[in-house]
């Protein structure tokens, strides 16, 4: 199994971690009404707990990968 790392200014998130939708807009540099747009579309590989929306780190990576090679 790949050991995913993201870092995000001075914080690592290992990539098993759920980051919350703001933080993934700013790793994506849209805005977050963007960000929370394409969750509730789930254009995101999003994992709801409760009312939460969380996106895992090694998700978000692997869609960024597909979009980059399509």
């Amino acid at each position: 199994m790949k050991n995913i790392q993201l870092h995000v200014g001075a914080d690592t998130y290992g990539e098993d971690e759920l980051l919350p939708v703001p933080l993934v807009a700013k790793v994506l540099g849209i805005s977050v009404r963007t960000a929370r747009d394409m969750a509730s579309r789930r254009e995101l590989p999003i994992h709801k707990i409760g009312k939460c929306v969380r996106v895992r780190v090694g998700d978000l990576m692997d869609w960024m990968s597909e979009r980059r090679t399509a």
